[in-house]
């Protein structure tokens, strides 16, 4: 079997493999198998310069190529660039009480279908606010573990 084939076959290989993979990382090794199909095709005993083909495609691919893909495949991507996952994209969302949040103790709250456990905040002065009733909304300011923090979002 020649050489550039092997190559097709591995870069085909790897996108297959990158299906089950996140983050871009082995995709980036089958635009270097591409590359190195290039020279493998043109001169067919060169194995020297296919391998050095695959090392410089696949850092290039690297450097340029994964974080544009990382950046568009994202779908939480912040207006600065940055990324939001998991917990931290919780925060500033609006929940639904779906168990009573005493003033002094954890209630549970709904977020797209996920409920999670909620302690209120403390206001500007420090104190606790009141209880907040099951149906009402909040928002989520921040998270220490799996325990939200809210706090009441006035209607208008």
């Amino acid at each position: 079997m020649e050489a550039w084939i092997i190559w097709i076959i591995a870069g085909i290989l790897l996108l297959l493999l990158e299906i089950f993979t996140p983050g871009f990382a082995v995709a980036c090794a089958a635009i270097g198998c591409f590359m190195a199909t290039i020279v493998a095709a043109a001169v067919p005993d060169s194995l020297n310069w296919q391998l050095g083909l695959f090392i410089i495609g696949t850092i290039l691919s690297f450097l340029f190529v994964r974080p544009f893909a990382l950046k568009l495949l994202s779908r939480r991507a912040d207006k600065k660039g940055g990324y939001k996952s998991n917990m931290e994209s919780l925060i500033g969302r609006k929940a639904v009480v779906t168990e009573l949040i005493p003033k002094d103790d954890l209630g549970r709250v709904k977020i797209d279908g996920d409920e999670w456990q909620a302690v209120l905040s403390l206001d500007e002065g420090g104190d606790v606010r009141e209880d907040i009733p099951v149906g009402a909304k909040v928002e989520v300011l921040s998270y220490d573990s799996i325990i939200l923090t809210v706090k009441p979002v006035k209607e208008k």
